[in-house]
Order: structure tokens, then sequence, then C-alpha cells
């Protein structure tokens, strides 16, 4: 008989890769990301199409137009992730994850809060993080390498815990 988990407890401390991560795909999952991209590709090639036919000018808008989503955007975000993790020091200690089938309890120093399975606006299991969606902007980010191996029990918690509420 297979003995059943009750509680799983992991340490995570988010690095300026993570957050990055959770930003680049924050941004371009939306429709608003899908479409910047789509402007930056359509902007590249007009650039091939009418290279020879255009003067430079319009040579250097379609060069930095088809730069801007593709390259200096994702560029910024980099750089912008890397500034939060040093400027805040939420980012420098370790959170104590314990998950349960009800939901999961996070613990960093003195500070603590609890959250549901159902409670949460969205989860999204992806291959190297799970997202924590509070609401649509906030999410917890929880680096899968982090978990110890125990990302299939967390993943049963999160079914058997959502089944009464709303779905993944």
């Amino acid at each position: 008989m297979e003995k059943e988990t009750k509680e799983i407890q992991a340490s995570v401390t988010i690095t300026a890769k993570d957050l990055f991560f959770f930003m680049l795909q924050h941004t371009y999952r939306s429709v608003g990301g899908a479409l910047s991209l789509l402007f930056s590709i359509g902007a590249f090639f007009l650039l091939l199409r009418a290279f020879t036919t255009v003067e430079l000018p319009y040579k250097v808008i379609l060069i930095i137009s088809s730069l801007l989503f593709t390259v200096i955007n994702p560029f910024l975000l980099y750089l912008r992730s890397v500034k939060q993790v040093k400027r805040k020091e939420g980012f420098c200690k370790p959170i104590l994850y314990t998950f349960t089938k009800k939901g999961f309890t996070m613990q960093q120093g003195k500070e603590q809060a609890t959250a549901l399975w159902s409670d949460l606006w969205k989860i999204r299991n992806g291959k190297k993080y799970l997202f924590l969606y509070g609401n649509t902007i906030r999410a917890n980010i929880i680096p899968k390498n982090q978990l110890n191996g125990q990302q299939e029990e967390i993943s049963k918690f999160i079914r058997e815990g959502r089944k009464s509420g709303k779905k993944i």
C-alpha cells in the first residue's frame, strides 16, 4: 500500500533568469505580444523585399521595427529582471513553500501567506516552471528544478484541490 503524502515542502529562490522567463512569457503570450511579434516579423519581410528599392532612412526604420519586439524588447526585459532581482530584497531570501491538497503556504522570514488551489486565478504547469497566478498580473514563480523531484505529487495536489472549483 502506497503511503499518501500530506504535505510537500520546497525552498525556492528566484533568480534573474527565472524572472526573465516569466516576464517574457507574460509579455508574449498575450494578444498584444503576438501582434507585436507579427509586426516585427512583417517589418523584417518588408525590409527583405524592399531593401534595394527604398532609401536609407526607410531601411533604418524597417531594421529598428524588425528588431524591436524580437531582440530589443527581450533584451530590455532581461535587464529589468536583473535590476529587479538585485533591487528587491525579497528575491535574495528563499521562500519556503508548503504544498497540500487544499492549497499552499509561502513563508519568507516572518511573513506568511496561504492560498487555496480553488482561489487562484490561473495555474500554468509548464515544462520548467509552475506559475500560480493570484490575479492577471501577479504570479508565484516556482522553478521545478527546486521542487526536489516532487513535481508530480504537487500536480496531483493541484488537480485534486481544483476539482471542486475552477479548472486549470
